[in-house]
Formats: C-alpha cells, sequence, structure tokens
C-alpha cells in the first residue's frame, strides 16, 4: 500500500519565501552601501569646512584688538563686526563637528552591523595621539568658554610608544570629550 500525497504548493510556498528572505537582504546591503558611501562623502567636505572655518578663526583673531574699544568710531564698528564674524564662524565650526559625530557614529554603526570594524594596532604614541584628539574640541570649548587642559601623567615616562590603533583611540576620547563638553565646567583637565 501506498500514499501519494501532492506537495508541490508547499514547495512553491517554500520557494517564495526563500526568494523573499534573499531579496531583503539584497535590499539590505544596497541600502547598507547606500548609507556607507553617502555617509563618506557628507564627511570630507564637512573636515574641509571646518578646517578652513579654523584658518578663518585664526586669521580675525590676530587682526582683532583684546580691547575692542577705539578712539576711532570707524575702527571700533570694524572691530565689533569682526567679534560678531568670529563668533558665527566658532557657530559653524561647532554645528559642523556635531554633524561629522553624527556621521562617524553613522559609519561605526554601519561596519559593527557588517561585521566589518576592525582594529589595527601600530607603534604610535600614545600622548600625541590623545593631543590631537583634544585640539580638535578647542574651537568648540573657547566658544563654550571651557578651559580644556591635556596633562600627560607622570606614569608615561619611560614609555613613550604604544601598540595601538590610533583612529579607535581618538573615536573613544572624542565620545568621551563629546559628553564633557556637553556639560560643561568652567575647567577640565584630562589626564593621561
Amino acid at each position: 500500500m501506498g500514499t501519494l500525497i501532492d506537495i508541490s504548493h508547499f514547495k512553491w510556498a517554500e520557494s517564495m519565501q526563500r526568494r523573499g528572505i534573499e531579496e531583503a537582504l539584497e535590499a539590505k546591503r544596497q541600502a547598507d552601501n547606500f548609507i556607507d558611501s553617502t555617509s563618506h562623502e557628507l564627511r570630507n567636505p564637512l573636515s574641509a569646512v571646518i578646517q578652513c572655518a579654523d584658518s578663518v578663526v585664526s586669521t580675525l583673531q590676530q587682526l582683532l584688538p583684546e580691547d575692542l574699544t577705539s578712539s576711532i568710531p570707524e575702527l571700533e564698528k570694524v572691530n565689533r563686526e569682526i567679534a560678531s564674524c568670529l563668533e558665527y564662524i566658532q557657530i559653524i565650526i561647532s554645528c559642523s563637528m556635531h554633524q561629522r559625530r553624527l556621521i562617524d557614529d553613522v559609519l561605526t554603526m554601519s561596519k559593527l552591523d557588517s561585521n566589518l570594524i576592525l582594529v589595527t594596532p601600530m607603534p604610535v604614541q600614545p600622548a600625541v595621539v590623545v593631543s590631537d584628539a583634544v585640539k580638535i574640541f578647542e574651537v568648540e570649548c573657547r566658544r563654550m568658554k571651557i578651559s580644556l587642559d591635556f596633562i600627560k601623567d607622570k606614569s608615561l615616562k619611560g614609555f613613550e610608544w604604544a601598540m595601538l590603533d590610533p583612529s579607535r583611540l581618538v573615536q573613544v576620547l572624542m565620545n568621551m570629550l563629546y559628553v564633557s563638553t556637553s556639560r560643561p565646567f568652567h575647567h577640565m583637565h584630562h589626564h593621561f
């Protein structure tokens, strides 16, 4: 004796389900690629904006006297206009840095989801890496009236070089500094 069951409709449903999963995975892959490439394209111009604006700030600060008042009314007006421009440019820098941090977070999450995040250790001077990370926030801290100091700890003596991934260290430090500067104090010391 035997039994014959037609399972062609089950097989059809199974193939449709498999095809739906494959299409969903492909759509997710394309979306991730689009987010990744767009984030990189946004990040580069923002870095250029920050660098150019920082150069303009440095130039204007050299032109601006400590005392804005002047015996010549026209000169006093120019000094105050330069001071206003400095404030506007520092706001541009602050906003651009915030946008760049958001883009960096998107890129990191994209790499984590795709298991593409890598840690690449290399011989570097940790104090130099930390100092560079702190410099990124100097303009923002000045604007917020925060004094940010980098103090090299005594324990670093005799240990100038280390094997680490500088980009990952900077990423962690930037997140820490961002949290610190979002809750402003009049003076911040970062020991390393």
